[in-house]
């Protein structure tokens, strides 16, 4: 059974669970960058965005930063190229529901789920989460670059 949606901007079709794409599961000491299913993350060292979306929550409240200098997305892109998957975690927190996205020259973009520093991701089973390496020179950054949303 498929559903489609409209919305003002684009209709989009979701798929049954029996037609749903193969998806890679992180493993252990594998690149983050080069764990996501989408061509412009696996690429994103040549491929850079045009602009990076932070979003730092707190308990309902946010930081936010829309990065699109050149420079600092160069800083970033560095950044998050060096962070690797360690393992999978059942480590959540509620109300922390940090998210960067990355959008790039063809208006595609990617949204990297965080909850708290746990990387999230959504698989047919349901969500996973995986603990990072190397990510906190990257979300250090970001804190920096981010300011309360209400600035």
């Amino acid at each position: 059974m498929n559903y489609t949606y409209e919305d003002k901007t684009k209709t989009s079709k979701i798929n049954n669970i029996e037609e749903f794409p193969l998806v890679h599961v992180p493993e252990p000491g594998e690149y983050l960058y080069q764990s996501i299913d989408n061509e412009h993350m696996k690429n994103i060292k040549k491929d850079l965005p045009t602009n990076i979306h932070i979003h730092i929550d707190h308990m309902g409240d946010a930081d936010v930063a829309d990065v699109n200098d050149k420079q600092t997305i160069e800083q970033l892109v560095e950044l998050f190229t060096n962070i690797k998957i360690l393992q999978e975690t059942n480590e959540f927190v509620t109300d922390n529901y940090n998210w960067v996205r990355f959008e790039f020259e063809d208006d595609s973009e990617y949204i990297l789920n965080l909850n708290l520093h746990t990387y999230e991701i959504h698989l047919p089973s349901g969500y996973k989460g995986y603990s990072l390496e190397n990510f906190n020179e990257f979300w250090e950054l970001c804190k920096q670059l981010a300011k309360p949303e209400n600035y």
